[in-house]
């Protein structure tokens, strides 16, 4: 009987634990090296806009400019491309421009800040959790508005 209720408790404890297990997020990459916007879907493998809960990569070697308005969020973020540049545009149309990265965001490429349209829009990168590593490779331009 002892060897029955064992089992009957070690099948619940595994169905429990795998019930709650982390769920791990997408990987979503880059893949137009022509560059473009950040919020088209066909830019991206596979074809989806990155989430909160996504893994960007922006890794390989073509010169390309990925431009971002608006408000996003993404879990993680690798600019593995030392000839990529992000630029995150703020402007009346859109208003603030504003990337959230939850956690480490590891750039090896150009990440610029910038508004049009005057002074009275702004663009804004926060790191909630971890770091920001701007590798030797790396450079962080916050440029004036126009």
């Amino acid at each position: 009987m002892k060897s029955k209720f064992h089992s009957l408790f070690c099948a619940f404890s595994f169905i429990t634990v795998a019930g709650t297990g982390i769920v791990s997020a997408d990987v979503i990459t880059w893949n137009n090296a022509g560059g473009g916007e950040w919020d088209v879907p066909t830019n991206w493998s596979p074809q989806q806009v990155p989430g909160a809960n996504d893994r960007v990569v922006v890794d390989g070697t073509a010169s390309f400019t990925i431009q971002m308005a608006g408000s996003q969020s993404v879990s993680e973020l690798v600019m593995d491309n030392p000839n990529a540049t992000l630029r995150m545009v703020a402007n009346s149309t859109v208003g603030h421009g504003m990337l959230t990265v939850a956690n480490p965001f590891e750039n090896h490429g150009t990440i610029e800040l910038t508004s049009v349209d005057g002074e009275a829009w702004g663009a804004f990168l926060t790191v909630t959790t971890g770091t920001l590593l701007n590798a030797a490779d790396g450079v962080l331009r916050v440029l004036q508005g126009t």
